[in-house]
């Protein structure tokens, strides 16, 4: 006997099982036109020896990607949205009626982090999208955005799609961004929101840490939205820049 190693390659892996379980799901809609039906399940054949998982909306897996797999992200990223978005079910008596629903919130900052991502592409700035930082002892910090050059972070953004109303408790979106800036020794924060607003500037008290807000207007085309949302990209590389000048 000799010791040796190898890797088992199997096609029942949780990337394909989140794929499959996505077209089961669109598989079932009515409203799923011939054509895309067809190609549904001609793609389901290559699917066959992939173990049917029933993910719940709340509980989709979040594969990791190497150099190997990264080409699946899309196609990973949107069967997961198919899935998410496919959780709620009205029946009555024999009637079964799916709804799809989106959260909004998350979409919103997933759009964002990929504009963001785009517009910063060809620098020497990366881009983190809920990257852990410490906090406290016990607590830790997870950004929306952290830009970051020769490894240490440079600016931190936080994005909402709507303004936060907390109560009696006014303004907690600002203190989560000085909360942000505090922590990472930061002196510039950014909000981006979803929705018409200019770019403004608060500064804290006594701290000189200098929070500003911006909007993406959602209410154009497509384009239009896109040229907002990159304006608001734009304005967190300019308090990337003014925060390593």
């Amino acid at each position: 006997p000799i010791e040796c190693s190898f890797e088992e390659f199997t096609t029942d892996t949780q990337m394909n099982q989140i794929l499959r379980a996505a077209h089961s799901l669109l598989l079932r809609r009515s409203d799923v036109s011939p054509s895309v039906h067809s190609l549904l399940r001609h793609q389901m054949q290559a699917l066959q020896d992939v173990k049917h998982v029933h993910f719940g909306p709340t509980r989709v897996p979040n594969p990791s990607f190497s150099r190997l797999s990264e080409h699946w992200r899309s196609p990973i990223g949107l069967a997961r949205l198919i899935i998410e978005g496919a959780g709620v079910n009205h029946r009555e008596e024999a009637l079964s009626a799916p709804a799809f629903t989106i959260n909004m919130n998350q979409l919103f900052e997933r759009f964002i982090t990929a504009v963001v991502k785009d517009v910063s592409r060809g620098t020497e700035f990366g881009v983190l999208a809920q990257e852990a930082r410490p906090f406290t002892q016990a607590v830790g910090l997870r950004p929306d955005l952290l830009l970051t050059r020769s490894g240490s972070d440079v600016a931190v953004a936080d994005i909402k799609y709507k303004e936060t109303d907390a109560g009696d408790f006014k303004h907690p979106d600002l203190y989560q961004v000085f909360a942000y800036c505090s922590a990472l020794k930061l002196p510039r924060g950014l909000l981006i929101y979803g929705g018409r607003r200019e770019l403004e500037m608060q500064r804290v008290v006594s701290s000189g840490i200098e929070i500003e807000m911006i909007g993406v207007d959602l209410d154009g085309t497509p384009s239009q939205i896109l040229s907002s949302a990159r304006a608001a990209a734009r304005a967190l590389l300019e308090v990337k820049s003014r925060v390593v000048g």
